[in-house]
């Protein structure tokens, strides 16, 4: 486990965990987020989402997100480009379409482009203005959102007015980019926050004032339902620093504190289908049922067994994926391989659970079956 994995890891159990049965070994790579950073415990003002009803995906916005920070489906498939290429995805995975199955939350600017855009056609692309309140210094917004059973994805606006950001990357900076510490809480009827998700949250582009940042969420469970909410702490980079030895070294740099959050009504939001096997599948004397949802590869046995057990046949085994062309396609998280092509990003187990988690979110319609240590698994 790298710093950046266990300073995730260790920020997911100072907030009490997803699900305390859980242990996260090998916290997904796309964890960077988290390096290091705990979430400030008192925030200093609340954005809140009301109101969403089926948002619009306004196609127009896709060529225009970057120059006018408004299409965040476009951002979010910019992000997963990024760590397809950091992981090597192989081109043969089929991607799941985002733009589809994600939600586009739209904001006045993104009305008035649309409305002005030569090909907005208003029967078919009407937005749905969302984001209506004031957006001023210091506020956040949700652009778009994309969930799986066990992922929560999305894009977020930064008013940065006031908050000392650098117009330009500071020095030492190598990656040219910022991020934000951020948690996803499920709210209880008695008010009580669970954590359920951190989110390597990377910004993507920036207009002025406006930032906007892309998250790739690790952790979940279950989908999230019902209340929620979002938070968001620090703004920091990636510092690198040279010593008279010419060796490297890596911090975490903080720029600023937001100390703001987004909540939220995560019914409204539908996760992406999943697939489940026909059968229990019987790996290393154990009995798991099998779910393939488009972010991750989960096995939940009938009864609880030793972490060791479980943990060995998420370090040791290959998975396979055999699409509907026959095409089959294999990876192992303990193979290290230098430019080795990857399926999977990461997992976590537990005492009845072992998920492996994909790099990036596939299409499971165009999966044939699975096979998990050389057992076949068929698909529902």
């Amino acid at each position: 486990m790298n710093d950046k994995e266990r300073a995730a890891f260790e920020a997911m159990k100072l907030f009490g965990k997803t699900e305390e049965r859980f242990i996260s070994e090998a916290a997904s790579t796309k964890a960077a987020c988290s390096d290091g950073g705990r979430e400030r415990s008192t925030m200093k003002g609340k954005k809140f989402l009301t109101g969403l009803a089926a948002a619009a995906v306004i196609t127009a916005l896709a060529c225009s997100a970057a120059a006018l920070t408004v299409g965040g489906l476009a951002s979010m498939r910019e992000r997963y480009n990024e760590l397809e290429t950091e992981l090597n995805v192989p081109d043969e995975l089929p991607r799941a379409d985002i733009e589809k199955n994600g939600v586009e939350i739209t904001s006045p600017a993104a009305d008035e482009y649309a409305k002005n855009s030569d090909d907005f056609t208003e029967d078919e692309h009407e937005p749905v203005p969302v984001n209506e309140d004031e957006f001023g210094p210091g506020e956040v917004r949700l652009t778009s959102v994309v969930a799986t059973n066990h992922s929560f994805d999305f894009t977020m606006e930064l008013n940065t007015e006031g908050l000392g950001i650098p117009d330009g990357m500071p020095e030492g900076n190598k990656d040219g980019s910022y991020y934000i510490d951020a948690f996803l809480y499920l709210l209880g009827d008695d008010g009580e926050r669970k954590v359920v998700a951190i989110f390597d949250c990377k910004n993507m582009a920036r207009d002025g004032n406006i930032m906007t940042f892309a998250a790739n969420s690790t952790g979940l469970a279950e989908a999230a339902s019902g209340g929620c909410v979002i938070t968001f702490g620090d703004i920091w980079f990636i510092k690198y620093t040279e010593n008279e030895d010419g060796e490297f070294s890596k911090d975490r740099e903080v720029v600023a504190n937001i100390g703001r959050e987004i909540e939220l009504n995560a019914d409204e939001f539908p996760p992406m289908e999943s697939r489940y096997s026909t059968e229990n599948a019987t790996i290393r004397e154990i009995s798991f049922s099998v779910e393939l949802c488009p972010s991750s590869l989960i096995l939940t046995a009938d009864e609880n067994h030793e972490l060791d057990e479980l943990m060995d046949i998420f370090n040791t085994s290959r998975l396979e994926l055999t699409l509907k062309d026959g095409t089959v396609l294999s990876d192992m998280r303990a193979d290290f391989t230098p430019g080795k092509q990857r399926l999977i990003s990461g997992g976590a187990v537990g005492e009845d659970r072992i998920r492996f988690d994909f790099a990036t979110l596939v299409d499971v319609d165009e999966i044939e079956s699975v096979r998990v240590d050389g057992v076949e698994i068929a698909l529902g």
